[in-house]
């Protein structure tokens, strides 16, 4: 399973990304990775254009994608499940500021 990971909000409203494959996470996030992508139901894109935030806030982004299909999560830092934080910390602690 590939991730996309998306980060804005946060000081100044930039946006941060990352691309990891799973297979190369340790057991722990791994083992979130899955569990979130099971409980993640299939999103159509135009899911960030209904979620209102303030710039400062934190958003997440996580695309999931197996050869199959893709699915979307979308969190405010506040709604990261119990569950998933370690694997959203190590996420957003690999993104690199998107360049333009």
């Amino acid at each position: 399973m590939h991730i996309r990971f998306r980060q804005t909000g946060g000081f100044a409203g930039v946006e941060k990304v990352a691309e990891v494959d799973i297979a190369g996470l340790p057991e722990m996030e791994r083992n979130a990775a899955e569990l979130l992508y099971k409980r993640t139901p299939t999103l159509k894109k135009e899911v960030l254009e209904k979620i209102e935030t303030n710039p400062d806030e934190k958003l997440y982004v996580i695309e999931f994608e197996t050869g199959d299909e893709s699915r979307q999560l979308v969190l405010r830092a506040a709604e990261v499940p119990e569950e998933g934080k370690s694997l959203v910390r190590m996420l957003a602690s690999l993104a690199t500021y998107e360049k333009r």
